[in-house]
């Protein structure tokens, strides 16, 4: 998918805003807080979703204040359309998830079909715990169970 300046500049004219930016970092600080509350004696192993999970991964690691590991994946249902059902795998994380607890982070939870996935593979690979955390959810009622 080839993103252009202009198209860029259409999407930012047309778009709402949701949150301010002080309500963002908000959200960040309360999710940080739960993290090192549930967390924060078990040295977990935080695994950002790519693309959309670096920028919250990033922004709650600055607030972690205890120790973590980070790796990544990169899952996608999306491959440049608005939503598919398959699941396609770009990159697995890379450290060993036999007996870590894990924390997937990632930006928006729409339907929970990719997130569940993820999820269960962490599980599959032998995760003694497997939490997640994401900035939006959005509402509607197209969730998955899981």
């Amino acid at each position: 998918m080839t993103i252009n300046t202009d198209k860029v500049q259409a999407v930012l004219e047309n778009a709402d805003r949701l949150f301010s930016q002080r309500e963002v970092e908000q959200a960040l600080d309360r999710l940080a807080s739960d993290i090192k509350q549930t967390l924060g004696d078990q040295d977990p192993l935080v695994l950002c979703v790519m693309t959309g999970g670096l920028v919250p991964a990033g922004e709650l690691f600055t607030r972690l204040d205890f120790p973590v590991q980070l790796d990544y994946l990169h899952a996608t249902r999306y491959q440049g359309t608005v939503g598919g059902n398959k699941l396609k795998w770009i990159t697995a994380p890379s450290q060993p998830l036999n007996g870590r607890t894990v924390l997937v982070v990632d930006d928006i939870l729409d339907e929970g079909l990719t997130l569940a996935a993820i999820l269960d593979y962490c599980r599959e690979q032998g995760a003694s715990a497997v939490y997640s955390a994401v900035l939006v959810e959005k509402i509607h009622d197209r969730k998955t169970d899981g």
